[in-house]
């Protein structure tokens, strides 16, 4: 009697040892799965953030078109940064007209067109840096109305969340109705 308690005492240590086991990999798996969901939230609220700086400055852009003020005018076509030459020039962020257009607004090695591009001011703290915005005039076409034009502008934004990696480029088309400059 005396070998049967001795055999069953050692088959209760080897189950326990396999259930410490056991307990022991579920502990690691759920804190690595913990861990992973942490950083994946926070990889989500920094495109996020990127994502709202990117749209702000879509808005501050496109206030700036409609704004008309100094010395950015769009339908100036003569002089400025929208000159209608061979050669489009980009002022501060401003392109003229490119045949074809563009196909990448931020294709030079420091990310700017030509040299330039015009930074938002979002207001948003803790990003990595404040968007930035280039427009581009894409076309001028008269309106039924012989004192008004239509300009049609591409926008592109780009802006960063709170880490400098999380990087979001935004472009929308807009279009202006407004009075011809010849009036």
């Amino acid at each position: 009697m005396g070998t049967t308690r001795n055999h069953q005492s050692g088959v209760v240590l080897i189950v326990a040892l396999v259930m410490l086991l056991l307990l022991t990999l579920i502990t690691l798996t759920a804190v690595y799965v913990t861990s992973l969901e942490e950083r994946m939230a926070g990889n989500m609220q920094n495109q996020n953030i990127a994502f709202q700086a990117a749209e702000s400055a879509l808005r501050e852009a496109e206030v700036y078109i409609d704004s008309g003020a100094a010395p950015f005018h769009p339908l100036l076509l003569a002089s400025g940064p929208f000159q209608n030459t061979s050669a489009p020039i980009c002022v501060s962020g401003l392109c003229g007209e490119t045949f074809p257009l563009q196909s990448t607004a931020f294709a030079a090695p420091d990310g700017s067109v030509n040299g330039t591009v015009q930074t938002a001011s979002t207001g948003i703290s803790g990003i990595a840096a404040e968007p930035q915005y280039v427009i581009e005039l894409m076309r001028v076409e008269p309106s039924t109305d012989s004192s008004r034009v239509y300009a049609t502008f591409r926008i592109t934004a780009r802006a960063w969340g709170l880490d400098p990696d999380s990087f979001v480029q935004l472009q929308s088309t807009y279009r202006l109705h407004a009075l011809s400059f010849a009036h």
